[in-house]
């Protein structure tokens, strides 16, 4: 439902930006006389031809629905996940690391983001290195995480041809050897290249981990959390050029 509800709120932004009137059109006729001619360039992006459709195009813009279809089954397969762990700890008896939030963490994590902002704004340079080894090994941590089940289910299928030549359980060292080369590697390309498809990756990875480790016990807690976010990002988005 947050997915489907930020969907319709950028395409509602798009369509006020579409009619919106255009600040940079000359007040008089001797402004525009004035004005040097204009390269009549056509733009290779599709538009739609009248205005009473535009907001067709981008309530139904292909984008908008891969990113949308992503988002969902990212959500439901981390959700599933989550559920599978708490069966797994109420057989065992323990948490295995699943952390729920109260109200007093919903109140402070806008606060503390913006604080960490107001850090990196003044003093980045000197921590450049630090944040990056931090990201680097959250990032491990993350795609270990995602990518761990998948591997040790088909070491599972090929165990005739993926074994090492050790004692114990091979599927186990297998599947923890080729996940942990996997992520580095990902992980590392990010670090070098800073390419797109290797941050989506680690983001998606992020996501998981944290649909999977960290729960919303309620409505209520799960509103403050919403409405702190949504302000937090209103005002370093859209107000904070008239702080800085």
């Amino acid at each position: 439902m947050l997915g489907l509800a930020y969907w319709l709120l950028g395409s509602l932004h798009l369509l006020l930006l579409e009619y919106a009137p255009d600040s940079d059109a000359p007040e008089n006729l001797g402004d525009a006389a004035n004005q040097p001619p204009e390269l009549d360039i056509q733009s290779q992006t599709y538009e739609p031809s009248t205005g009473q459709t535009k907001w067709i195009y981008w309530l139904f813009d292909p984008a908008r629905f891969v990113i949308f279809t992503l988002s969902l089954l990212l959500i439901t397969h981390a959700s599933r996940r989550a559920v599978h762990l708490d069966k797994d700890s109420k057989d065992s008896q323990l948490a295995e690391g699943v952390h729920d939030l109260a109200w007093y963490h919903a109140i402070c994590l806008p606060f503390f983001g913006s604080l960490i902002l107001i850090i990196f704004f003044y003093f980045f340079d000197t921590i450049q290195f630090i944040y990056t080894i931090l990201c680097a090994i959250v990032s491990i941590v993350a795609m270990y995480n995602l990518l761990y089940p998948a591997v040790d289910r088909l070491s599972y299928h090929c165990r005739t041809w993926l074994q090492f030549s050790t004692m114990g359980n091979h599927q186990y060292i297998t599947a923890v050897v080729v996940t942990a080369a996997i992520s580095v590697t990902i992980t590392t390309l990010w670090v070098l290249s800073g390419h797109w498809i290797c941050l989506d990756a680690l983001g998606a990875a992020l996501c998981v981990l944290m649909i999977q480790y960290v729960r919303v016990p309620n409505l209520k807690v799960s509103t403050m959390l919403l409405v702190g976010l949504l302000l937090y990002d209103v005002f370093w988005v859209s107000s904070v050029t008239a702080v800085y």
